[in-house]
């Protein structure tokens, strides 16, 4: 996949394009189905869903109960892991959970890649590609796919970042040293850590402290997720 695909979901200029940029990428990886759920916890209060996607309604009316989501291993590993999986019958049927599968398999939730991220603010962004077929059976078609869906997630959680939270007031912008917005903009075109060393005339590890610090100012949880952060409150 090429690396225009990913900007095209991260500057969505709507929700709604958004949802239609995530479906076309969908299909270009050849998956059918795209869901999206963006969690977010506010103190004191219930905590706030975001979905998108293609979900066919029927799907979505037959909603099942909390309790069926409790034992749901897919869900159970997005709340617990950020690393991308492959899911199928076999996940459902050693999770003691096969009536799941069937259940969703009439709808075309066979088989697909999940991934999620856990950011620092407390939010949660969850991501599955899914479809009515296996998937190839070659590694490196799969360790592909996995890559290309966990970069896709940090994209698309930028994107529900900037189109549905709102952004802090002045006063609230982080504030970066010159070293911090220096490494961003060099990450800004594409640069690995030891080509800004080189570029910088510093030591990586100096690169990475700087990309570190400036990441967690901007709440993000990732040197891509900060660079699309910086440009949005005009740092870069």
């Amino acid at each position: 996949m090429n690396s225009q695909a990913f900007l095209e979901v991260s500057r969505a200029s709507d929700l709604g394009a958004l949802e239609r940029r995530l479906i076309s990428f969908a299909y270009s990886m050849d998956f059918d189905l795209v869901n999206v759920l963006h969690v977010t916890y506010n103190p004191g209060q219930k905590p706030s869903f975001l979905t998108l996607g293609n979900v066919p309604r029927a799907f979505a009316e037959a909603s099942r109960s909390d309790a069926d989501a409790a034992r749901d291993p897919v869900l159970n590993r997005l709340h617990l892991d950020t690393i991308p999986f492959i899911y199928d019958q076999a996940t459902y049927v050693e999770g003691g959970a096969a009536d799941l599968w069937e259940e969703q398999a009439s709808f075309g939730y066979c088989t697909g890649i999940s991934c999620s991220l856990h950011l620092r603010n407390g939010s949660t962004f969850m991501m599955g590609l899914d479809r009515n077929r296996p998937l190839p059976a070659e590694d490196a078609h799969i360790t592909r796919m996995l890559a290309d869906l966990q970069l896709l997630a940090v994209h698309a959680q930028h994107a529900v970042s900037r189109l549905a939270i709102p952004l802090p007031l002045p006063q609230d912008i982080p504030q970066l040293t010159r070293r911090e917005i220096s490494v961003l903009a060099l990450a800004r075109e594409g640069l690995r850590s030891a080509e800004m060393a080189d570029r910088m005339r510093v030591s990586e590890s100096t690169v990475n402290f700087h990309i570190a610090n400036a990441t967690r100012k901007l709440g993000s949880s990732n040197r891509i997720g900060a660079v699309n952060r910086a440009i949005d409150l005009g740092l870069l």
